[in-house]
């Protein structure tokens, strides 16, 4: 945290950020401009529909997943 706050902008840019616990599909996430998903417990036909979800993102929005890409063309 103290290497964050060295920052120039840190302390007002970390107002923006918001943590949200809820079911993933039901997010309206257009405005995201970072996402984090610990991926490791979705799979199959639900991590498919995440993958589906996400692609509506705005242009520029960072997806981060951990243990498994994204199921969809429209990543890299």
């Amino acid at each position: 945290r103290l290497q964050l706050q060295a920052w120039p902008d840190y302390a007002l840019n970390a107002k923006s950020i918001e943590f949200r616990q809820a079911d993933f599909l039901d997010m309206d996430l257009k405005d995201a401009d970072l996402i984090f998903i610990n991926s490791t417990a979705f799979f199959g036909d639900y991590w498919r529909l995440i993958s589906r979800h996400l692609e509506q993102l705005k242009p520029g929005t960072q997806v981060v997943s951990t243990s498994k890409p994204l199921d969809s063309s429209l990543f890299r």
